[in-house]
C-alpha cells in the first residue's frame, strides 16, 4: 500500500513519509512512542533473565541499555538493521532451530535438516547481499494505481 501511496518515494520508515505537522501523523508518532516504550521492556528483560545475581542483572541491563543508546546514535536510518536482522533470523527461526527440534523430538533424519539449514543459510545470505527492493519498477509494474 506504501509503494501505490508514495511511490518510489518510500522511505525505510513509512512513518518519515507522513506530513510534519498533520494531526494524524503526530497521532502515529505518539503511538509508536507508547510501543517502543511497552516492547523494549519486554525484550530486555528476557535477555538479563539467565543472570541469577541481581546486581550482575542490573548491571546487564544497563549494560544492554547503553548499547542500545549508543548503536540509535550512529544509525541514521532503521532500514539496513531490519534487513539485517530480518534476514539474520530467516536462519535462525526457520533454519536452525526447527532443524534442532525436528532432529531431537520428531527423529528426523540428519540429512533433511542439514538441507533445511542450509536453505536458510542461503535465504539469509541472498537477505543480506541483495537490500535494494527495486522501488521504481515495483510502482512501474505494480496492477494497482491510485490515479
Amino acid at each position: 500500500m506504501a509503494y501505490i501511496t508514495y511511490g518510489a518515494g518510500t522511505k525505510d520508515n513509512i512513518i518519515q513519509n507522513l506530513p510534519d505537522l498533520a494531526w494524524y501523523a503526530t497521532a502515529v508518532r505518539l503511538g509508536m512512542v507508547l510501543v517502543c516504550a511497552g516492547v523494549y521492556p519486554l525484550m530486555l528483560l528476557p535477555m538479563a533473565a539467565p543472570v541469577k545475581n541481581a546486581t550482575w542483572r542490573n548491571i546487564t541491563k544497563v549494560f544492554i541499555v547503553a548499547m542500545v543508546a549508543f548503536v540509535a546514535c550512529l544509525l541514521h536510518s532503521l532500514g539496513k538493521v531490519n534487513i539485517v536482522t530480518g534476514a539474520i533470523s530467516v536462519f535462525i527461526f526457520v533454519g536452525l532451530i526447527p532443524a534442532i527440534i525436528g532432529r531431537k523430538l520428531l527423529d528426523e533424519g540428519m540429512a533433511k535438516m542439514i538441507g533445511l539449514c542450509v536453505l536458510c543459510f542461503v535465504g539469509m545470505v541472498l537477505g543480506l547481499l541483495y537490500t535494494s527492493n527495486e522501488a521504481q519498477q515495483l510502482v512501474d509494474t505494480c496492477a494497482w494505481r491510485l490515479n
